[in-house]
């Protein structure tokens, strides 16, 4: 495919946000992901963005306007239990993330790390703080005068180098031991990497308890564009130090379909921070399934472990990235934007928006709190679908068209469908007051 041409975009219907396929790349990625979970195509193309999504974030800021956003993508992937969730992380995404940061450790800005938090407090979240019983107030005031006195001994010769060492070390620890107040712990979080949120229904969104009240602002801080400082979260409590996460992961989300997701969707907020695929999958696809499961015990495939020969070319869209970042020396300038490919955007958020008015109020008016998210996720996408071309490009260009546009959309409209269409089966109004979600069991796709 040429990824220069530019698609001329068809009115009369929505077709057309399909259209364009993914890179070459993108696509390899996925089909060897679905033959270890089998038929989760789109979570495993969400799989390749999101880890690309953290690897570039250092080389390209996305443009908009006075602000920007930047490249990482969050994905919840909420479906029926035992479906292949966990199967896609542990034996294709967390293998190659560890793989490609292992062997880009030396060419990344910083360090990256890959995390999976059992532990869903505030605390674990954020850090905390424990009070330091052999703090001593004039530890800063005991330490320069111990070390001025020892100066001055070994300047006058009345002390070995061996014993001024000696010295020294033991005061620098008595130092570090009384000077601090409080310990801080940081948080797993703070850094960059991917986190693995498996199990994500215990993470507190979709049920609250006591100890994660805050669990919903966390989420939606460290999101926030970290170019700006956005993404920092301030544990603040009286009379203790404040405790800062300064977080820059991007995460890769799944549960099963919780009982309280309607309710999370319209009164948190958290749910508008992620790209959303919400699938409850079909009793005919479960039984499929279950069929081959049971038809492969005592069988061995031709390639067995995770699949590493991934690993090399997605390397080297990181590497051709980066050489492209250090030769225009701006993470804005890193991708040319197309003067058609905003239009594009514009041209797509009208469609969906016709497509929303056409559902029942009560439907239209809370999809409609995703639309901010949408389009940054267009953006994104296309972003990372532009860098994945143009890395494997003989005469890369590094300019976004609308073929880019058209993919990340693409992909970006299927989440959207099964979010409209949960939607659809969950959500009823009742003739009192206030409309509320209740859960029916059946989410269905298009």
């Amino acid at each position: 495919m040429n990824y220069d041409e530019e698609y001329e975009i068809e009115d009369s219907d929505m077709a057309w946000i399909t259209e364009a396929e993914l890179p070459f790349l993108i696509r390899a990625f996925e089909e060897t992901a679905t033959q270890y979970s089998r038929e989760n195509n789109l979570p495993a193309i969400m799989g390749y963005f999101n880890i690309m999504g953290s690897l570039l974030q250092d080389y390209i800021e996305i443009p908009k306007g006075a602000t920007s956003i930047d490249t990482r993508c969050h994905f919840c992937w909420i479906q029926t239990a035992r479906t292949g969730k966990t199967t896609l992380v542990e034996y294709v995404l967390k293998p190659i993330a560890i793989k490609l940061i292992e062997e880009l450790k030396d060419d990344l800005k910083e360090d990256f790390k890959i995390i999976s938090l059992d532990d869903y407090t505030t605390a674990s979240l954020v850090g905390s703080h424990k009070e330091n019983r052999n703090y001593k107030p004039d530890a800063q005031v005991k330490w320069d005068s111990r070390r001025e006195r020892l100066d001055a001994q070994l300047d006058d010769g009345n002390i070995p180098q061996d014993e001024y060492d000696m010295s020294i070390t033991n005061g620098l620890q008595e130092y570090n031991k009384t000077k601090d107040e409080y310990f801080i712990f940081p948080s797993q979080l703070e850094g960059s990497g991917l986190w693995y949120a498996d199990e994500f229904e215990g993470s507190g969104i979709f049920t609250p308890k006591s100890h994660n009240d805050n669990i919903n602002i966390v989420f939606q801080t460290f999101m926030n564009n970290f170019h700006i400082g956005a993404n920092k979260y301030d544990k603040v409590l009286t009379g203790k130090p404040t405790v800062t996460l300064d977080s820059k992961f991007s995460v890769f989300a799944g549960t099963f379909i919780p009982q309280k997701l309607d309710d999370t969707i319209m009164q948190k907020g958290i749910m508008q921070r992620f790209l959303p695929f919400i699938y409850e999958v079909p009793r005919d696809r479960l039984t499929a399934q279950r069929l081959n499961l049971a038809r492969s015990f005592g069988t061995r495939t031709e390639n067995r472990g995770p699949p590493f020969h991934l690993v090399e070319p997605m390397k080297n869209v990181v590497l051709k990235t980066k050489a492209r970042f250090e030769s225009v020396e701006d993470r804005e300038s890193t991708i040319v934007y197309s003067e058609h490919a905003s239009e594009l955007v514009v041209k797509m958020y009208n469609r969906i928006q016709e497509y929303v008015k056409n559902l029942p109020p009560h439907i239209s008016s809370v999809v409609s709190t995703f639309e901010a998210n949408l389009l940054e996720y267009i953006n994104k996408l296309a972003i990372i679908s532009c860098a994945t071309n143009n890395a494997n490009s003989k005469n890369p260009t590094w300019r976004l068209t609308k073929t880019h546009v058209l993919q990340g959309g693409s992909v970006v409209w299927m989440c959207y469908k099964t979010l409209v269409s949960y939607l659809e089966e969950n959500l009823h109004i009742k003739k009192k007051p206030k409309m509320r979600g209740l859960l029916s069991g059946l989410a269905k796709t298009q």
